[in-house]
C-alpha cells in the first residue's frame, strides 16, 4: 500500500482556470483508509484548506468543480451504502462540506453506468466508462461546458461522435446556458 499510495494516489490536485476553481480528490480515502488513516487526514486538512480559500477567495470563483473516482451517490443521496458510493456518514459531510463552500459540481465514474442526480442545486455527475460497461449506456465521454454563469454536461456515445463530432452539439449546450 505505501508504494503504491505515494506512487499513483498522493494526486490531490487544484487549479483555477477562468474564474473555474476545480479540485481532485482521492475518493478511495473517503471509501476505506484502514490501511492509510495518515494520508486520509492528510488530504482532510487539504481539502478543508481549499474550499476556505476558494469560498473566502476575491473575487469568488465562476464555479467550483470537484473531481473523484468513487461519487458521493448515483441516484440519491439517501441511498444505502454500497460498493458504488461513499458510505453515508462520509457522503453527508462531505455534501454539507461541498454546499458550504459554494461548489456547482461534482463528477465521478466508479459505476462504470451514467447516473447523478442533484440535491440542494449540488450537482452530483456520474459518467460511464469509455471502456467496460456495465449497464445500458454505450462507450462514450462526456461533455462538459462551463460558461460564467453554468455548467452544462451531456454524454456522448463514441458511435454519435464518429458521426457528426460535437461541433453542433457544444453550440447548442453553450446556447442553453
Amino acid at each position: 500500500m505505501f508504494c503504491w499510495f505515494y506512487r499513483f494516489a498522493a494526486g490531490l490536485c487544484v487549479s483555477q482556470v477562468g474564474g473555474v476553481f476545480c479540485l481532485v480528490l482521492n475518493s478511495q480515502l473517503y471509501f476505506n483508509a484502514s490501511a492509510c488513516p495518515q494520508q486520509k487526514e492528510a488530504q482532510e486538512t487539504w481539502l478543508e484548506a481549499q474550499l476556505s480559500r476558494a469560498s473566502s477567495a476575491e473575487p469568488k470563483p465562476k464555479h467550483i468543480l470537484v473531481f473523484q473516482h468513487i461519487p458521493l451517490y448515483v441516484k440519491s443521496p439517501d441511498e444505502q451504502d454500497e460498493y458504488i458510493n461513499l458510505p453515508q456518514e462520509v457522503r453527508q459531510n462531505l455534501m454539507e462540506r461541498f454546499k458550504r463552500a459554494g461548489v456547482t459540481a461534482i463528477f465521478s465514474g466508479h459505476y462504470h453506468r451514467n447516473a447523478g442526480g442533484c440535491h440542494d442545486g449540488l450537482d452530483m455527475v456520474v459518467t460511464s466508462a469509455i471502456g467496460c460497461q456495465l449497464g445500458d449506456d454505450t462507450h462514450g465521454v462526456r461533455l462538459v461546458a462551463v460558461t460564467a454563469d453554468a455548467v452544462v454536461h451531456r454524454y456522448f456515445s463514441l458511435e454519435q461522435l464518429g458521426q457528426r463530432g460535437v461541433d453542433e452539439e457544444l453550440r447548442k449546450m453553450l446556447q442553453a446556458c
